[in-house]
């Protein structure tokens, strides 16, 4: 009796135990469901499966969102942020010339892996006179450096957060230079790069010891409806290359290179779609120094003033107006006075004639059919 009650304890033991990690298990299974369903209630995710190096095909659970919002697709190769976290001890990343998902120290069965796209953050809207954040300091600023990851300098001896949301996805650093510490490079920062605001009003005006803004492929334009004065008065930069930006929204360019003295070179503006800009005045007023520009593909179909658009570029030796239409235009006045009399222009016979017809106070007086290539 003793044996058979012995054995019978041990019978209830044994199902005691297996009871209590049943309900462990169904907990965390429960726990695990729930958050990999954060962002679908009363639904599952459709979950995408593959092999992922070694591991073997079903192994592997990702779940996606793109800016917080559940998807099924992987969103095109682009200017996403993406952060990936894997469960069960796994280390997930993003490869981004490949746009995979990479999944190592996978040791558990199976392995579920949320996968986060996040849109750049904007850059908040300035004024000719903000002393705001870096624009406080800008005729202090030697070097413009877009990055496309949120990456802290230690040594920096000015930071702020200069994002339109004021949540950190814009960050700004000065950097002192090494060869005048009372000088310094401007580092703009955000994860996957930055977008524009749509009114970029002024944005590096009157940087005027700026020499050079570089990796503006960082700096996504496609919203931006008002670019007036937004390289304006860098009047120490010789080259810029501006040949990433998407201007395809923009009405406004009024002075956007204005008195620029020194700029020399603009690279990529017979990339630009032109063709929604209505306000042209003064574009390249007063850049004294450059040479040519190649305007090949500007359409000025809805361009109502282009008055001072180059006026007193000096040196402006050959200039391509190919697609200029001035159909809606209204406002002229000193477009091209100041230019040299030895101007080289390519331009349609419509184009021609009403140059020819335009003012002496609009155009150089010497200027004839000998100036038409």
């Amino acid at each position: 009796m003793k044996l058979k009650k012995c054995k019978k304890n041990k019978k209830v033991k044994k199902i005691g135990i297996g009871s209590v990690i049943g309900i462990l298990l169904l907990i965390g299974g429960i726990t695990l469901y729930k958050t990999f369903a954060l962002y679908e209630e009363k639904k599952e995710f459709d979950v995408l499966r593959g092999k992922i190096g070694e591991f073997v095909e079903n192994d592997l659970e990702l779940a996606m969102t793109v800016d917080g919002n559940h998807t099924n697709e992987v969103p095109s190769k682009g200017k996403y942020y993406v952060e990936v976290t894997c469960d069960n001890g796994a280390e997930g990343r993003w490869d981004y010339d490949a746009w995979t998902v990479v999944v190592g120290n996978m040791t558990k069965t199976k392995v579920k892996c949320m996968i986060e796209f996040k849109s750049p953050g904007t850059l908040m809207a300035t004024t000719p006179n903000n002393t705001s954040a870096f624009w406080g300091h800008k005729e202090s600023i030697t070097r413009i450096v877009f990055e496309n990851r949120i990456k802290p300098y230690a040594n920096a001896s000015y930071t702020y957060d200069v994002s339109d949301t004021q949540d950190g996805s814009v960050m700004s650093y000065m950097v002192a230079n090494e060869s005048d510490t009372s000088t310094f490079t401007l580092y703009i920062q955000g994860n996957g790069g930055v977008t524009a605001n749509t009114n970029s009003h002024a944005l590096f005006n009157g940087f005027v010891n700026t020499t050079s803004i570089e990796n503006l492929e960082y700096l996504d334009t496609s919203n931006v409806k008002d670019m007036s004065f937004m390289f304006r008065q860098l009047e120490n930069i010789t080259s810029i290359d501006v040949s990433s930006l998407n201007v395809s929204k923009v009405t406004n360019m009024m002075d956007l290179f204005g008195y620029d003295y020194k700029l020399q070179t603009i690279i990529g503006l017979e990339n630009w779609d032109t063709s929604n800009v209505s306000v042209m005045r003064g574009v390249f007023y007063k850049n004294k120094s450059l040479e040519s520009v190649n305007l090949s593909n500007f359409k000025t179909n809805n361009a109502i003033s282009i008055a001072v658009m180059f006026y007193e570029c000096l040196k402006l030796s050959t200039i391509d107006l190919s697609n200029f239409n001035i159909d809606k235009v209204v406002d002229t006045e000193k477009m091209f006075l100041g230019m040299p009399n030895t101007t080289k222009i390519k331009a349609n016979e419509n184009i021609q004639e009403w140059i020819l017809t335009l003012s002496t106070t609009d155009r150089p007086s010497a200027w004839s059919e000998n100036n038409f290539l």
